[in-house]
């Protein structure tokens, strides 16, 4: 018997115009910050069963300007078949039209 270490989940917002993407962390208004914590804490525990659709629109709402936005969702947790720490990566594509992961 042994204990795991927690799963971490880490989520960050890209800004993309072609050819380049922009990470967003700092400049994001505070009410869109605690909206994606509280985002990783509930998709810590429901897994890729909470698409970030919902923070997409929110940020799509706080950014008028943006038109196509990358959100990168990674998890780190602990793989039971070689017990070391494996990153599991999760990309999810947004433009204003549709506010839906393509």
């Amino acid at each position: 018997m042994y204990a795991t270490p927690p799963a971490r989940t880490r989520v960050a917002i890209f800004e993309r115009r072609d050819p380049q993407k922009n990470l967003l962390a700092g400049q994001l208004p505070a009410a869109l910050i605690q909206q994606r914590l509280l985002y990783v804490i509930r998709r810590g525990v429901l897994g890729a069963l909470l698409p970030p659709d919902e923070l997409a629109s929110a940020f799509f709402q706080a950014r008028p300007g943006v038109q196509h936005i990358e959100v990168v969702v990674t998890r780190e947790m602990l793989s039971p078949t070689t017990a070391r720490i494996e990153r599991r990566e999760r990309l999810y594509e947004y433009d204003r039209r549709s506010a839906r992961a393509r």
